[in-house]
């Protein structure tokens, strides 16, 4: 069987699928919308890499704050404010790691 698909500028549209003005069988029409589907999960994971490193390096500083702070807690005894801020600074670093999934340096 033929279908007749023709030529959108909305074919980088999330759920438009890119067309042509040419008749194709079936089993082209799928292969395009393979390669298609293949090329937009590229893309998706290119996104969520930036994330990952966007993640991956808000733990990094995170975690040299936290070492900060304990080590400031630890010069400056319990009496101090440093206690809150590791705890403020691990709870982020939690918030952090679910956001990414729990990859990334921690």
């Amino acid at each position: 069987m033929l279908q007749e698909i023709f030529l959108t500028p909305e074919a980088d549209s999330p759920g438009v699928m890119p067309k042509t003005n040419v008749s194709a069988s079936e089993a082209v029409i799928d292969a395009i919308a393979k390669i298609e589907i293949k090329r937009r999960e590229m893309q998706s994971m290119e996104k969520h890499a930036e994330f990952a490193m966007a993640s991956s390096s808000a733990l990094h500083r995170l975690n040299e704050l936290l070492a900060y702070e304990t080590e400031a807690l630890r010069l400056r005894g319990p009496a101090s404010r440093h206690r809150k801020n590791v705890q403020a600074v691990a709870t982020e670093i939690e918030r952090v790691k679910g956001l990414s999934g729990g990859t990334g340096r921690g």
